[in-house]
């Protein structure tokens, strides 16, 4: 008489969790951030050859006037929108048809990726001082980022070339320095200059030696002699940036480290790594925040090197 009660209470029981569980994953799928898709562009034909195939090549001029250059538009158009614009522009039902069978077949979306920056790796990026450290060697130099360079310093090393001739204002064999962290002298022409040299002999970086124990963050502009200034056609300048190789990484270094440099670009596979560092960590030193570039070895004050 009284067997059925303990089942009933334990259905109950199953069922309330269910409904618990239900709520938790559906509170979960709400919480997650919804996908974005883009619009795939590579495989699209022109406005032109779109209405060529629809054989509506009379509505080019129409379709052009109403603001649709590319198929991309014409394919971002709303139910309602193109219902509009089939009425202003006198289509035929078989013309409307037509059009949203091929705005149906050419679209095509794909998930847009979104890559997440390790923290790090952008706190990196606003570190203007560091050290350039040369493999095999005792010791390292400062260095100050130049305000034109790339934020973006390359981790870990790259094999090190002396830019001929050394002033870097013109360039003799770029093969020679190509894919390499290029050292070039003060002097003689603007920093600019050097590194728009410099970037058309295709380095992946440059340090630039000072010709005193100081250094300071290089800038582009009037101030560095670059031809960089246009005319507005109302009497004043207004500063052309086109010319500057913001791709490149560029920093400075004091003259004191010109001859271990100089030394390393003349024996053979030797490398160098560009090594920001935070100065206002705690305990009182300047330390790198990438926990590899915490690996390099900065100073050696004892033993021998390989």
């Amino acid at each position: 008489k009284y067997g059925g009660a303990p089942a009933m209470m334990m259905v109950r029981a199953l069922r309330v969790l269910c409904l618990l569980l239900s709520l938790t994953a559906g509170q979960a799928a709400a919480d997650a951030p919804a996908k974005k898709y883009e619009l795939v562009t590579d495989h699209l034909p022109s406005v032109e050859e779109l209405l060529q195939t629809l054989e509506m090549e009379s509505l080019l001029d129409t379709f052009y006037n109403s603001g649709f250059t590319e198929t991309f538009y014409v394919l971002r158009m709303k139910e309602t929108d193109l219902r509009m614009y089939a009425r202003e522009w006198e289509m035929s039902d078989d013309q409307l048809e037509k059009l949203r069978a091929a705005i149906k077949e050419l679209t095509v979306e794909r998930e847009v990726i979104e890559v997440v920056e390790d923290p790090l790796v952008t706190a990196r990026k606003e570190l203007r001082y560091g050290k350039v450290v040369v493999e095999r060697s005792t010791a390292s130099f400062e260095y100050l980022r130049a305000h034109f360079s790339n934020k973006s310093l390359p981790i870990g090393s790259l094999p090190i070339r002396l830019a001929s001739p050394t002033d870097a204002c013109t360039i003799g064999d770029s093969e020679e320095i190509a894919s390499t962290v290029a050292i070039t002298l003060r002097g003689n022409c603007s920093f600019v200059d050097k590194a728009g040299n410099l970037s058309a002999a295709q380095v992946a970086g440059i340090i630039v030696v000072n010709n005193s124990s100081e250094m300071f963050q290089m800038a582009a502009g009037y101030a560095t002699g670059a031809a960089g200034a246009a005319g507005t056609g109302n009497g004043q300048l207004e500063e052309d940036t086109s010319h500057i190789p913001t791709h490149l990484p560029v920093v400075m270094v004091k003259d004191s480290a010109s001859n271990v440099l100089l030394q390393a670009t003349g024996a053979m596979n030797l490398r160098v790594h560009f090594l920001p560092l935070d100065c206002t960590a705690g305990g009182g030193g300047c330390v790198p925040l990438l926990p590899e570039e915490k690996e390099v070895v900065v100073e050696v004050d004892s033993g021998y090197l390989d």
